[in-house]
Parts: C-alpha cells; sequence; structure tokens
C-alpha cells in the first residue's frame, strides 16, 4: 500500500494500524456516557478503565478514595462498562426501598449460559419475583432453626478437626478447613446430603467448588466481556467457570432431585425440596423466562426442571467461597486481636456457657 506515491506500507501493518484505531474509538466512545452526564469520576484508561487502580489497591480503598475526591455520586468503568458508584445512604435507599420497583434487575455484566439464566441472581422482570418469591420462604427465621441441629454436626466436627491439627503445633490453612465445613453445612441444608468434606479436603465436593469459584480475574473471558461488552452474545461458548466443575455439580444435583421424586418421604425441608414441591409439569412454550410474562402466569406454571436445577447449583456454589472466605478473615481478625477474641470468648461463656 502506497502513501503519497512513495512510501509503500505493508497490507499487514495498514490492516493492524486500522483495528487500532477503531479499537480506541470504540473505547472513547463508550467512556464517554458519564462526562455526557456531568457526572464526575477519574479519567478511565483506555480499555480497562479503573480496573488497575482496584488489582493494586483493592476494591475498598479504591471506593474510598474516589468517595473522599469526587463525593457522593462517581462514574467509573470497569474495561468500558459504566458502573455508577454511589456513597449517600439516603440515595442508596431511595434505589433499594423506595424505587424498588425501577431497579429490581441487575446489570449482566457478564452472561453466561441460557441455562443460568434461571438462577434467582440472574433473572429479570417477572421472572425474577416469581423467583424469588418462590424461594424465600427457605430463608425465613423458622427454618433457619429447624436447620441448627444440622448445622451444630458439621460445627462439631469443624472443632474436632481443629484441635487434631493444632495438637502438633503446626500450622493450619484456615481457608481449607473452613471450605470443608462450609461444604459440609450447603450439602446438609440444601440438599439434605451427608458429606464429610472436613474429614477429607480431598472429597470431590470441595475440590470441584474450589475449582468452579477459581475464576482467572484476567483470563479471556472477563477481559473480553469488559472491554466489549455490547458483544457478550458472541462469547457465551467461553465459560466462566470450570467446565468439569460444573458439570459435577449438575450431575450431583440431577440425582438429588431425581431421587427425592421417586421417595415416599416428604420429611426433607431444605431448599431443593422447596423447589421440587414448586415444580408442576410445564407446557414447554412457558419454560423459562417468556418476555411479557405476568407474574401470575409463573405461579401458576410453577417451576420448571431447569429452574430448580439452575437455583440449585447457584446456592451451592454462591455459599461456598463466600462463607469459607468470611470464616477465614474473621479468624484471621481474631487472632491478630487478643483483647477482641478474649472479650468474644467471655461474652460465649457468659451468654451460652463454658465449654471448653
Amino acid at each position: 500500500m502506497e502513501v503519497l506515491g512513495f512510501v509503500c506500507i505493508p497490507n499487514w501493518l495498514s490492516i493492524l494500524v486500522i483495528v487500532v484505531l477503531l479499537l480506541m474509538m470504540y473505547t472513547l466512545y463508550k467512556q464517554s456516557y458519564f462526562r455526557s452526564l456531568s457526572i464526575p469520576g477519574p479519567t478511565p484508561i483506555p480499555f480497562f478503565g479503573i480496573t488497575i487502580d482496584i488489582g493494586r489497591k483493592g476494591l475498598h480503598e479504591t471506593d474510598l478514595s474516589l468517595m473522599q475526591k469526587y463525593g457522593r455520586c462517581v462514574g467509573i468503568y470497569l474495561g468500558n462498562i459504566p458502573q455508577l458508584l454511589i456513597t449517600e445512604p439516603e440515595m442508596i435507599k431511595q434505589i433499594l426501598v423506595k424505587r424498588f420497583p425501577d431497579f429490581t434487575d441487575r446489570p449482566h455484566t457478564l452472561e453466561d449460559s441460557k441455562f443460568m439464566d434461571s438462577a434467582v441472581n440472574l433473572a429479570s422482570g417477572e421472572h425474577w419475583k416469581f423467583l424469588r418469591s418462590t424461594l424465600s420462604p427457605t430463608f425465613s427465621s423458622g427454618k433457619m432453626r429447624n436447620m441448627t441441629p444440622l448445622i451444630s454436626q458439621c460445627l462439631e466436627r469443624l472443632i474436632c478437626n481443629g484441635r487434631k491439627m493444632s495438637e502438633n503445633g503446626k500450622s493450619v490453612e484456615m481457608k481449607g478447613l473452613f471450605g470443608g465445613y462450609t461444604m459440609d453445612v450447603i450439602c446438609s441444608t440444601g440438599f439434605g446430603m451427608e458429606v464429610d468434606s472436613q474429614s477429607n479436603p480431598n472429597d470431590p465436593f470441595v475440590v470441584n467448588a474450589t475449582k468452579a469459584m477459581t475464576a482467572n480475574l484476567v483470563g479471556p473471558r472477563i477481559l473480553l466481556a469488559m472491554i466489549f461488552p455490547d458483544f457478550q452474545m458472541f462469547m457465551r461458548g467461553i465459560p466462566l467457570m470450570d467446565k468439569s466443575a460444573v458439570e459435577f455439580f449438575i450431575e450431583a444435583t440431577k440425582s438429588v432431585i431425581q431421587e427425592r421424586r421417586s421417595s415416599t418421604s416428604n420429611n426433607y425441608r431444605d431448599l431443593i425440596q422447596l423447589m421440587i414441591n414448586a415444580h408442576k409439569e410445564q407446557d414447554t412454550k412457558t419454560e423459562g423466562h417468556v418476555e411479557g410474562l405476568s407474574f401470575d402466569s409463573y405461579k401458576k406454571r410453577g417451576l420448571t426442571d431447569n429452574e430448580v436445577l439452575a437455583n440449585a447449583l447457584m446456592f451451592l456454589l454462591a455459599a461456598f467461597d463466600t462463607t469459607s472466605s468470611l470464616l477465614t478473615f474473621v479468624s484471621y481478625c481474631l487472632a491478630v486481636n487478643q483483647d477482641v477474641q478474649d472479650k468474644l470468648r467471655s461474652e460465649i461463656d457468659k451468654e451460652l456457657g463454658k465449654v471448653c
């Protein structure tokens, strides 16, 4: 390719320059959204937005510095995806309570398979409302109290394993210890399954849950979704989670559902049983989310097989890493703040009795 009649540029280089220019125009256009609305915020890095700051300082420190510098409403970008950071309590109350009907749907920042669109945290509109109203009774105070004996059994195993590990004087990897405990609680209270993953850290449930939740934050799927949010429909073939791990939990959940449906007992009071009880034979035309379908119509048809499976799988995966990480952080904070640990111990002894 000749330029001005005397400079010869290779075709591949010309194409590369054009592609780079188009990508820059795309990212500059996507990152002009908040500027056009006069919403303050940091100048985003092309393609990456604010993600580099989050990786360097962490989400908490980044949000605090943005609030201090820009005020109660800040426009930021995760890659090329606009995100509105709100720090004003009254405004948050307006969104979450008073005007909640206007803000029910979550943004599909990372769209996954159509199968997972039936999970309550990914559903939208009347479909979400139907799933939420069906699943909420599982988490009532009465249902939680009924699960106390199951949780206590898992807790006894946790205490026993912790004592055994501490007897040799070696350090204990708390994330793994709490991971086994969390998996035992989820399986018993959510699925009525006895899984002693605490005694066996290589239990398939723990191994596959860890694999499924260890998403690569700089992997191609997430990077592409952040840089090209308008083209996520073409990325669904790239999995967010380890495919073999997800398939393991799908098969495990299917086996529980089949066993429950063939059983004559109805003494289960867990999540999976509630969803099975809400299941009805369907007209396939109303399977999953249907645009314009009313809440009453969803209630009439009950839960579909996909909805039972997707929400059971989401409950298992979403609860595992979050709970085990929280317990790990709590144990660390107690370990490095002896005065707080002593205060907690004395309050437990006072309210529940001295147990050790």
